[in-house]
């Protein structure tokens, strides 16, 4: 699909990095905590299939075939976390540039705590989708 292609690669780029501040530590796929973003995407998907504002955003995921844009930040973490454990020198470059980072702006931007704790949630990338499709069922 082009919206995968064109606008989902280009909202997520850097996800790793900047989604955890914006993902629930304890319950990443069923709160909405994307705001702007989670919101900007759900509006590309009324867009493209003409769904009227009414519509519940569950009903939206459902017919355009697209899971919550949770389920694929969780999924972009877990992976950048899976890749961080296999080059420990790039784990200890990164929490030196988080750091330095919160220390000039005074607030967190993000925290490996934070990513660790989403991907300890998850045991692979598929328990990921798993989760989701039980939660969407209920």
């Amino acid at each position: 699909m082009l919206f995968e292609v064109f606008t989902k690669t280009v909202l997520l780029f850097g996800s790793p990095v900047w989604g955890p501040s914006l993902l629930s530590h304890t319950h990443p796929l069923t709160e909405d905590r994307l705001g702007p973003v989670g919101t900007f995407y759900r509006s590309c998907l009324r867009q493209l299939l003409t769904i009227p504002r009414g519509v519940r955003n569950e009903m939206v995921y459902l017919l355009a075939a697209q899971p919550p844009l949770q389920v694929t930040l969780t999924k972009n973490i877990h992976r950048y976390v899976s890749g961080l454990q296999h080059n420990p020198r790039l784990a200890s470059e990164l929490a030196h540039w988080v750091r330095t980072i919160d220390d000039s702006t005074g607030r967190t931007c993000m925290t490996l705590a934070g990513m660790v704790d989403i991907t300890a949630l998850f045991p692979d990338v598929t328990s990921i989708y798993r989760t989701w499709y039980t939660y969407a069922r209920s």
